[in-house]
């Protein structure tokens, strides 16, 4: 019976794991410590494209335990492009590395719009909108 129970509720978690992973999904996006979080899958964001925040929050980048590695810049469909305003790190060549397990916070301190990618993974696009 606690295998059977253990199973289902394994199923279960793999079923509704599932609803997030289309790139085009409207779900709400998490929060951690009280600001959004974004999830990372191996070629896509997890949950909405559009996060928007106010002048001064930060949004967290989580990699599960699970993934890889993946590297997050300011830039569109997997390659750079510097925007005026965004955070240092996501302007810089080398952006930030998002190891298996980590959770990276970037601090957004100026308004605008920013797009932001995965090195090499030209479907991972992320809008920031900070107000």
């Amino acid at each position: 019976m606690k295998s059977l129970i253990i199973g289902g509720a394994l199923a279960l978690s793999v079923f509704l794991g599932g609803c997030g992973i289309h790139p085009h999904n409207t779900v709400k996006t998490p929060t951690d410590a009280g600001h959004p979080l974004v999830n990372l899958s191996s070629s896509i964001f997890l949950g909405s494209q559009t996060v928007t925040i106010k002048t001064g929050q930060t949004i967290s980048f989580k990699e599960p335990t699970t993934g890889g590695m993946h590297v997050l810049l300011a830039g569109l469909h997997g390659a750079p492009q510097p925007q005026t305003g965004a955070p240092t790190a996501l302007n810089a060549p080398n952006g930030i590395a998002v190891y298996a397990g980590q959770i990276h916070t970037v601090t957004f301190t100026q308004p605008g719009t920013y797009h932001i990618t995965a090195l090499y993974h030209d479907a991972m696009q992320l809008t920031v909108i900070v107000k």
